[in-house]
């Protein structure tokens, strides 16, 4: 088998979510028949499983070589590196540290392939350990009955930003300028999502970004992966204010 290459890879995408009815029976077999653990509250392993398993069968679709990079220590889903601490509009699914623990159960029974991280050094930049679907997994995506396009972002999914002077996620109060963004934000979003855009002519779907210092980490690539899944828009403020920024980011 060819090594994989795992620098090619994108973030765990915590906002993953389906409610095509067919979706929930395939999560709930492969629970009760083996991550099923008594000490552990079901509703709460079901929802971590339930976004790792749709992840994972995006990722596999748009790309059977891609990984997928996940935080494996429990002080990410609390400092900032995923979510800050509490309750967070940002994480509206409240994903916590039970990803850990699932993602050590497929792991542990030949679902998925996992290559460990490091903190990084002088020569290496860290690395956050990478996932990927194994024969055992894809079979049972072969086998699914909800596709590619019965699979999306949760619907509260936020889509207005305040960022701090470190770059940082805050809490902010909403106000009538902030719910009419969102709300012209979330039309936009559907309205994305039911149309097809693509770059016929790619035979990887994929671009690599031309050479720009601030792009380059260690003289590595960096691309940007053209599907379906990743034309979500947001909008962006900095510095704790509404007054500055406000860029649309993402679709591709």
């Amino acid at each position: 088998m060819t090594d994989r290459d795992y620098n090619h890879s994108r973030p765990l995408d915590v906002h993953r979510w389906s409610n095509f009815p067919e979706v929930n029976p395939f999560i709930d077999e492969l629970y009760n028949n083996h991550i099923k653990n008594v000490a552990e509250n079901a509703r709460i392993q079901k929802k971590h499983l339930k976004l790792i398993l749709l992840d994972l069968f995006i990722a596999w679709i748009d790309d059977p070589e891609l990984n997928i990079g996940v935080h494996m220590h429990e002080g990410a889903y609390s400092d900032g590196k995923i979510f800050n601490k509490g309750k967070s509009r940002y994480n509206e699914l409240n994903i916590k540290v039970s990803t850990i623990k699932v993602i050590h159960r497929l792991r542990d029974l030949g679902f998925i392939g996992f290559k460990e991280g490091y903190e990084g050094s002088v020569e290496y930049a860290p690395r956050v350990s990478r996932i990927w679907g194994k024969d055992k997994l894809i079979k049972l995506f072969k086998e699914a009955a909800f596709s590619y396009f019965d699979i999306n972002y949760s619907k509260d999914r936020e889509v207005v930003i305040l960022r701090n002077e470190d770059k940082q996620d805050i809490e902010y109060d909403d106000n009538e300028s902030t719910e009419a963004m969102r709300d012209l934000l979330h039309d936009y979003n559907a309205l994305l999502n039911t149309t097809f855009i693509d770059i016929p002519e790619l035979d990887i779907p994929r671009i690599e970004l031309k050479e720009k210092k601030k792009r380059r980490r260690r003289n590595k690539p960096i691309f940007v992966n053209i599907s379906h899944h990743d034309k979500f828009i947001r909008r962006i403020f900095n510095n704790s204010s509404f007054e500055e920024g406000g860029r649309f980011y993402g679709g591709w």
